[in-house]
């Protein structure tokens, strides 16, 4: 069975980036992207992800407000071991 990952950022490009680099294993991932914390809201609540990717700065609710909602709504992900490891890049 496939991974299940959540890619999240308002950037249409980057999500493109990342699903196409996540999806050349098509056996080891099933990606799905939402444009936003909205967006993903809904689709956390429909889906059972295993992990969740998310950009850290999007206009109205962050990243960080959404992994919160994402530890809340999947109780497993509240240890310490599933909690986000945030990185910068080099401008």
């Amino acid at each position: 069975m496939s991974s299940r990952i959540l890619l999240v950022d308002d950037e249409p490009k980057i999500l493109r980036g990342l699903r196409r680099v996540l999806s050349d294993d098509q056996s080891a991932w099933d990606v799905s992207t939402a444009g936003g914390a909205d967006e993903a809201l809904v689709r956390m609540r429909q889906i059972d992800f295993d992990a969740v990717v998310t950009d850290a700065n999007m206009p109205g609710r962050d990243g960080f407000a959404l992994l919160a909602d994402f530890e809340a709504i999947h109780s497993e992900f509240s240890d310490p071991a599933g909690r986000a490891v945030e990185a910068e890049c080099p401008s």
